[in-house]
């Protein structure tokens, strides 16, 4: 019983998208095992940037220390979407954060990371998505916010997506009533620790 095909199907009823194996073949894996200074040359052949990706368990607790930190990520994405899983890495670039969203159906995944992203996007397409200028590639949009680059991968419908984008944080730099807003709400949390 291997699901070989998957048919995704929208609110309209709709098929937004489809996947499905063209070949398959079952058995045991094998792993070349590597002996002495066979191990040693292929330990070193390995690019010393590689990224190990350190699963953040729980991962309300994560959210709260990166916001204690200044990033802005969500519990929640528009659509019903949950936080599950989230985890990070450290690169030469800086820390990279992945929160992965799903409501059983659809799946979005939220990376994050300090920086601005290039001027000139090769392969991307710029784009207006609910008042946000952003790049799309494939399932993929991303765009810079205040001192972050947001980058969503989704298996979820248009408009699930462009409610996505529109909830996240946008470019420009926020108001001073943005600001004070979200300065009240974080002392509300401090003085009402149940809501």
């Amino acid at each position: 019983m291997v699901p070989l095909r998957r048919d995704l199907f929208g609110p309209s009823d709709n098929v937004i998208g489809q996947d499905s194996f063209v070949q398959v073949k079952f058995g045991a894996l094998a792993v070349p095992q590597l002996a002495g200074a066979a191990r040693a040359r292929s330990q070193a052949a390995k690019p010393a940037a590689q990224a190990a990706w350190a699963a953040a368990a729980p991962p309300a607790r994560f959210l709260a220390s990166l916001d204690g930190q200044g990033w802005q990520v969500p519990g929640s994405l528009p659509g019903g979407l949950p936080l599950y899983a989230a985890a990070s890495a450290s690169t030469a670039s800086g820390k990279v954060v992945d929160l992965e969203y799903s409501d059983g159906l659809y799946v979005v995944s939220l990376f994050v990371q300090r920086g601005t992203l290039a001027a000139d996007m090769p392969g991307w397409r710029q784009v207006n998505m609910d008042g946000q200028q952003a790049f799309v590639s494939g399932h993929s949009v991303t765009w810079t916010a205040p001192g972050f680059v947001y980058t969503v991968i989704a298996d979820a419908p248009a408009q699930t997506v462009t409610q996505v984008v529109g909830a996240l944080p946008r470019a420009g730099s926020p108001g001073v009533l943005d600001r004070l807003g979200r300065g009240f709400t974080r002392l509300a949390g401090v003085m009402n620790p149940f809501g």
